[in-house]
């Protein structure tokens, strides 16, 4: 165990430790690959004001005011020869958040940037440089579409799959800059890839790397698919010896009772050995609802929903995904993650459980026939016998099948961030004080 930095805590390995504490680990930020952004100090510290302490970032430079990792001359690029400039960002990024105890999920590959306009300007493309031809190196020169980007062969260079080494040679010593970058912290967590579809031995293959060259490297792989018992995911899952921890992002896209339902799914699996749940994107915008597709994200709503459920579903983080696919830093995400600290401050969150059995007239719905998007009327954490804390989404009255007389009930509303009432637990039947998110902290 490492005695300084993050870690699987040795409290509850279903949360990470940081400085050998155990830690709920909450953020949001304006951009995913966040060492390219101007000011990111700022930002870092509108987020640890909120209460924040965890960002993503993606090793992409496919966004208007990137920089490229490799040096240029005009529009070719050399990969034999790096820009200071990306490095320079990346290591000061790494800096800025070390000051800040802010940790950081590092992904070092982005299926997106190997498709579309970001593969006609990569640096990778043959067409863009001058250290191997599309003929040596097996890579298209040409535009590739959105759909075909788990197709692109540069994401099958490794030995089980395409074996290219001339391709893999660099990659190599581009994960090895990266790692370089890192080596001096200890607040980094790594995931291979971002939402992918590859062959598994591809993810396999960069777990190992990372490792043999760090081996206290924290390592996951986040998969594209919704599902969390689609096959891919189990290759995460029931394979703890090549990844460390579980990112179950995707599952953010489901609804409801039925995105609850499927995470306590996934939770009870992951148990020889346990290990930290991480959601790196939380998804969820108005700003998306009439873009084409955009139905699929569904609301500002959700993703505050979506939010709080997954710290009530026992899950090691919470960061809500870039603007205009999930809430970003705005003010509505900054009063969610303030409010989330808040409450989990109030309780003994490491001793607590997810524990939906204890209200009245609970069904899961995992594998029931539910329709998509039923909603759950309130969702519980609790260490029985000792505390309870009640999430209620949207203002319904619940009842705890517990014994609570004697105790107090506690409310908070989640919308404001603040305390309201506190009453009697009464024979467990909760009314929240008015519509919209609530909190009951029955103690």
């Amino acid at each position: 165990m490492r005695m300084s930095g993050i870690d699987i805590a040795d409290r509850n390995p279903r949360y990470w430790d940081y400085d050998g504490d155990p830690t709920l680990l909450l953020g949001g930020s304006v951009e995913d690959n966040l060492f390219q952004v101007p000011d990111v100090e700022s930002h870092l510290d509108d987020l640890v004001a909120a209460g924040g302490n965890y960002v993503r970032c993606t090793m992409s430079a496919r966004d208007e005011g990137d920089v490229q990792p490799f040096a240029s001359e005009g529009d070719t690029y050399h990969l034999d020869e790096w820009n200071d400039e990306y490095w320079d960002r990346f290591e000061g990024f790494l800096a800025a958040t070390a000051d800040r105890d802010v940790v950081v999920q590092v992904e070092l590959w982005d299926c997106h940037d190997c498709s579309a306009a970001a593969w006609d300007e990569s640096a990778w493309n043959p067409a863009n440089t001058d250290t191997y031809t599309a003929a040596e190196s097996g890579l298209p020169a040409d535009h590739i579409d959105r759909e075909d980007r788990f197709e692109n062969p540069f994401l099958r260079t490794t030995p089980a799959l395409d074996d290219n080494d001339i391709v893999r040679e660099y990659q190599e010593r581009y994960v090895e800059r990266v790692l370089e970058a890192t080596s001096g912290h200890d607040h980094v967590l790594y995931s291979v890839e971002n939402e992918t579809e590859t062959a598994p031995e591809w993810g396999e293959y960069w777990a190992r790397f990372v490792r043999e060259r760090d081996p206290d490297a924290l390592v996951t792989q986040m998969w594209n698919a919704w599902e969390l018992r689609h096959p891919h995911h189990f290759r995460t899952i029931d394979h703890p010896g090549t990844y460390d921890f579980v990112d179950v992002s995707q599952n953010n896209f489901r609804e409801g009772v039925e995105h609850w339902s499927a995470l306590q799914a996934c939770r009870a699996r992951v148990t020889d050995p346990v290990r930290p749940l991480n959601n790196v994107k939380v998804y969820g915008s108005d700003a998306m609802i009439d873009e084409p597709g955009g139905d699929i994200f569904v609301g500002t709503r959700d993703g505050l929903e979506r939010f709080w459920r997954n710290v009530f579903g026992g899950c090691a983080t919470a960061r809500f995904h870039r603007p205009p696919f999930g809430l970003g830093l705005s003010d509505l995400a900054t009063t969610a993650i303030e409010g989330a600290r808040t409450v989990t401050d109030e309780i003994d969150l490491f001793a607590c459980e997810p524990h939906n059995e204890l209200l009245e007239g609970w069904r899961d719905t995992v594998g029931s026939g539910a329709q998509p998007g039923a909603e759950g009327r309130a969702y519980v954490l609790a260490n029985p016998g000792e505390e309870y804390a009640v999430y209620v989404p949207r203002g319904d009255t619940v009842t705890l099948e517990a014994d609570v007389s004697g105790l107090d009930c506690r409310w908070f509303d989640a919308e404001e961030a603040e305390w309201g009432p506190t009453e009697s637990a009464g024979d467990g039947r909760l009314d929240p004080p008015g519509d919209g998110q609530w909190v009951a902290l029955v103690q």
